[in-house]
C-alpha cells in the first residue's frame, strides 16, 4: 500500500496532467469556434460545449473571450502551450547557427512559412475583430510588435552574414511587412512557395 507521502506527489501528478488536456482541449475547440464563426460570434458556451467542459472551467482557465483568443494566438503560432519564446525554439537557434547568407536565409524562410500556415487564419479573424473592439485592436498591435522582433532578428542575422542596402530600420520595417501572414495568405495560391517567395523577396530588398 503506498504511503501518503508517495501518493500525494502521484495525484498532483495526475490532476497536472488532466489541466493540460482540459486546456489544450478549450484552446482546440476555441481556435475551430474562432475560424469558423469569427470573434464576435463566437461564445464561451459554444467552446465549452465543443471542447465539452463546462462554462464556468472555460472562465477559470482563461477569464475572458479576449484572453481565451490571445492564447489561441500563442498556441497557434509556436505550435504548442509550452512556454518559450519563438527566437528561443530550437528551428530558430537552428537558423541562427548557418554561417552562409543563403543558407540562413532559407531556415527562416522555412520557419516562417510554417508558422505563417498555422497562424495566418487566426490572424484574419484577430484583424476582422480589431476594428470594432479596442481589446481585440490592442492585441492586434501586440501580434504586430512580436512581428517587429522577429523582423528585427532577421535583420540582424543578414547584417551579420552581408552588407544590408538601406538602413537597419528601414530594413526592419520591410522585413516586418513580408512576414505578415496576410502576404502568406495572398500567395497561398500562388504557383511559387511562400518559403522560396520570400527568400528570393528578402533577398532583393535587404541584401546590398
Amino acid at each position: 500500500m503506498n504511503s501518503p507521502e508517495t501518493s500525494r506527489p502521484y495525484r498532483s501528478t495526475v490532476r497536472r496532467e488532466q489541466a493540460r488536456r482540459t486546456r489544450a482541449s478549450v484552446l482546440a475547440a476555441a481556435r475551430e469556434e474562432f475560424l469558423a464563426r469569427g470573434y464576435a460570434a463566437t461564445t464561451v458556451r459554444a467552446v465549452a460545449r465543443r471542447a465539452d467542459v463546462s462554462v464556468p472551467t472555460v472562465e477559470q482557465l482563461f477569464g475572458t473571450k479576449r484572453a481565451l483568443l490571445a492564447a489561441v494566438v500563442d498556441v497557434t503560432t509556436a505550435g504548442d502551450d509550452e512556454p518559450v519564446a519563438m527566437l528561443d525554439r530550437p528551428a530558430a537557434r537552428a537558423a541562427a547557427g548557418h554561417d552562409d547568407l543563403a543558407t540562413f536565409l532559407a531556415a527562416v524562410t522555412d520557419l516562417v512559412a510554417t508558422v505563417a500556415a498555422r497562424v495566418s487564419g487566426v490572424h484574419a479573424v484577430v484583424d476582422a475583430a480589431a476594428a470594432g473592439d479596442p481589446a481585440i485592436a490592442e492585441l492586434a498591435r501586440e501580434i504586430d510588435r512580436r512581428r517587429r522582433v522577429v523582423a528585427a532578428w532577421l535583420v540582424d542575422g543578414v547584417a551579420a552574414r552581408g552588407a544590408l542596402r538601406a538602413t537597419r530600420d528601414e530594413a526592419v520595417d520591410t522585413a516586418a511587412v513580408l512576414l505578415d501572414p496576410v502576404v502568406h495568405r495572398r500567395l497561398a495560391h500562388s504557383e511559387t512557395p511562400y518559403a522560396a517567395w520570400l527568400a528570393d523577396a528578402l533577398t532583393r530588398l535587404l541584401v546590398e
